[in-house]
């Protein structure tokens, strides 16, 4: 008997997959087949029509009271798909804020507090500079000189430099190519330590120094090459320097002549250590060609004769002046004259610029030269009667010199006004001087410490 039979016999309902069954339908829930579907009263149904539309889900019923749990069923068969869920519905409008309140009244001022205690007294100002010193009132008559001092004893003379100078009036010529020749200067023009003595054969070649010392020799010879017969064209003097009878190393210059009849001048000078007197030294030459000589001529109604060799000494010296000589004693003093009376207060000065200090006008009038001091600023050229040459000092280590220097004659157009620095010096970095030269004309000049520099602030007009 197979399960159909069974349940035909029993004729009762059975559940399967959620479908009863029954005899008349041929349902085998073992095996999970039904030959047709069965209603609740287990009727045979008929084949199961196309699914119609879903309708709109209903509004969610209000949820009961949650009843007591049951025994977990078994679980069955997945049914068929749900409805869809439900939009969520949105989300009401805020309410609009309530209107702020208003604001309260102030509140009366409290009571001031007590006064603190005063701040410190602020720095006294600066003090302003003091109006220029009046003019000083005229000196006393100068008392009645006293008697003179012994002299004393004079002091040992300076050093005075050796020199001389000398020339030849005779033309010099080698007796034999490439042998040596003294150049001779047979007349002395002045000469003080520093003479010309003769050689072993005669001739006055021989410049002797009375003195030691470092001694300058300079020297010129007129050089020629003779023509007709004598050649000379393309020959080379040599000249150099002996002393004591011994060439000096390296002194030797030669000089190359190129056309004869053509006159070369053959001049420099050499240094010596004199170290014994009674030292010597001598120019010497020599040529490659005996028709080239040292060339001497006549004078004539223009010009004075041409020595064929001139030759200057001078001592090189470190002072030209020796030391001076102690001073004698000083006389004692006349009597001193009556102090004169006190001139008045002059008017107080303007003060000038800051960097200039206090000005004080210091006049200067119908001079030629004038030399200012490091402490004047102020120099006021009152009258002209020829032109005037104003030397400014040499700068100290600290510390500037400021010059107004102006021409209140009106004349610096006539006879100009030359501001002339010290030597080595410089005036905007022009050497030589500033020059005013048209009326009432004025300059201002500085200079900067520990150099040898002074500049032009301005000139006017």
């Amino acid at each position: 008997m197979d399960i159909g039979d069974l349940i035909r016999a029993r004729n009762t309902l059975y559940e399967i997959n959620n479908t009863y069954v029954t005899p008349d339908c041929m349902c085998n829930p073992l095996y999970a087949y039904c030959s047709n579907k069965c209603n609740s009263q287990g009727s045979c149904t008929g084949a199961t029509g196309p699914e119609g539309p879903r309708g709109a889900t209903g509004a969610t019923g209000a949820t009961g009271a949650t009843g007591p749990e049951g025994p977990q069923g078994l679980t069955g068969n997945p049914g068929p798909d749900g409805g869809a869920t439900g939009a969520t519905g949105a989300t009401g409008a805020t309410g609009a804020t309530g209107a702020t309140g208003a604001t309260g009244a102030t509140g009366n001022t409290g009571n001031t507090g007590p006064e603190g205690p005063q701040g410190a007294t602020g720095a006294t100002g600066a003090t302003g500079a003091t109006g220029a010193t009046g003019a000083t009132g005229a000196t006393g008559a100068t008392g009645a000189t006293g008697p003179e001092g012994p002299r004393g004893a004079t002091g040992l003379g300076g050093a005075i430099g050796s020199y001389g100078y000398f020339h030849s009036d005779v033309s010099q010529n080698a007796v034999s190519s490439n042998t040596a020749y003294p150049m001779i200067v047979e007349v002395t023009d002045g000469s003080g330590g520093v003479s010309i003595t003769a050689d072993g054969s005669g001739n006055l070649s021989r410049i002797t120094f009375a003195n030691p010392g470092i001694y300058d020799i300079q020297f010129s010879a007129q050089i020629v090459a003779q023509s007709g017969g004598g050649g000379g064209a393309g020959g080379t003097v040599d000249i150099w320097l002996r002393q004591g009878g011994n060439n000096i190393a390296s002194s030797d210059t030669n000089v190359t002549i190129k056309n004869t009849n053509e006159y070369y001048v053959a001049a420099w000078d050499f240094m010596v250590n004199i170290q014994t007197p009674g030292d010597y030294c001598q120019i010497m030459w020599s040529t490659t060609d005996t028709g080239v000589y040292l060339a001497y001529e006549p004078s004539n109604l223009i010009h004075p004769a041409t020595p064929s060799v001139i030759i200057t000494v001078m001592q090189v010296m470190y002072t030209q002046i020796g030391a001076t000589g102690a001073t004698g004693n000083t006389g004692p003093e006349g009597p001193r004259g009556a102090t004169g009376n006190t001139g008045s207060q002059g008017a107080t000065g303007i003060v000038e610029p800051l960097f200039f200090g206090q000005i004080i006008r210091d006049p200067i009038s119908n001079q030629s030269g004038y030399t200012a001091s490091t402490g004047q600023r102020f120099l006021a050229v009152t009258s002209m009667n020829q032109p005037l040459n104003i030397n400014l000092p040499t700068t100290g280590a600290t510390g500037a010199n400021f010059y107004m220097i102006a021409d209140e004659s009106g004349q610096a157009g006539t006879y100009q006004i030359s501001i002339t620095a010290p030597p080595t010096y410089a005036i905007s970095g022009q050497t030589g001087s500033l020059v005013l030269n048209a009326p009432y004309q004025n300059a201002w000049l500085y200079s900067v410490p520990s150099t040898t520099n002074y500049f032009i602030l301005f000139t006017r007009p």
